[in-house]
């Protein structure tokens, strides 16, 4: 049987030829290939500092939730939150204060207004409302609540709804 050209440099089944090293050596991967991460017993993943790291994250995130969570039975703190909210443009954090049965159709209509606005009057309408209230406790006259700034130029209809007060609507 003739020889072909390949058979002296074809390896054979579990034998490497030096002349294909080049191709098999890790340092010439082709571009594109990424290669799989595999852990070796030498690399083994530390399950001590994992668990730590994990309970970690568990302690920050539940601090961060008990530190930016709304107390709603402080009609003060509801209507600084709200004015807070609106005056930094975010009407989404914003409807977190406004009574939960309004707050999608609140949320909806009072975007639709910003919207409609020219931009001089929406910088206007932001500039009106104070950047530090100092709100004092809501008064109450012919049953409707009302808590207003410090220096008397805006004020917040609010109500109670299962010993939770939040803000009725935004005047316009």
């Amino acid at each position: 049987m003739p020889q072909s050209r390949f058979s002296s440099i074809a390896p054979t089944h579990g034998e490497i030829i030096p002349e294909f090293l080049p191709v098999l050596r890790p340092d010439r991967i082709p571009c594109g290939h990424i290669p799989p991460v595999v852990l070796t017993e030498s690399e083994n993943l530390n399950f001590k500092k994992f668990l730590i790291v994990v309970a970690v994250a568990v302690v920050a995130i539940v601090t961060y939730k008990l530190l930016t969570r709304i107390d709603y039975s402080n009609p003060v703190t509801v209507a600084t939150g709200f004015t807070k909210a609106m005056k930094s443009h975010n009407t989404g954090r914003a409807s977190a204060y406004v009574v939960p049965s309004q707050a999608a159709e609140w949320r909806q209509s009072i975007d639709e207004k910003l919207d409609g606005m020219k931009s001089g009057a929406t910088e206007n309408y932001f500039d009106h409302i104070p950047a530090d209230p100092g709100f004092a406790a809501p008064v109450t006259i012919a049953g409707k609540s009302v808590a207003v700034s410090a220096d008397k130029s805006f004020s917040l209809p609010m109500t109670q709804v299962d010993g939770k007060w939040y803000v009725e609507s935004m005047p316009f």
